[in-house]
């Protein structure tokens, strides 16, 4: 895999994205590259020795399930055990915090410490 990040390992753009997740709380935008060159520079940049431990997660956040599953491929070319979260909607989310009130509800099913919305 080395092979394969080297080239990348050498631009300017890549260093600079190293210098910022070399702090604890970096983080970095990667934008204006092709899709598949963007799991690319992800995969390199977790394989730089100077980054934050916690900076070698990788999340994509994507449009649609179909784009999710394209990014998930390509990952996986990288990454067997890469894994894909599939999106929920809202109503389920708000159906989850309401069904989770549990023994903290009120006798009208409220919870005791509201969940900011």
């Amino acid at each position: 895999m080395r092979t394969l990040f080297q080239p990348l390992m050498e631009s300017a753009q890549f260093r600079k994205a190293v210098s910022c997740l070399e702090e604890p709380a970096g983080h970095v935008l990667a934008d204006g590259c092709a899709d598949s060159q963007k799991v690319h520079f992800a995969y390199a940049l977790a394989e730089s020795e100077t980054i934050a431990p916690n900076a070698r997660v990788r999340l994509f956040v994507t449009y649609s399930d179909l784009r999710a599953r394209e990014i998930l491929d390509d990952c996986r070319f990288y990454d067997r055990d890469a894994v894909l979260f599939p999106a929920k909607d809202l109503i389920f989310y708000q159906a989850d915090l309401r069904g989770a009130a549990g023994p903290a509800a009120g006798a009208e099913g409220k919870c005791s410490h509201p969940v900011p919305q």
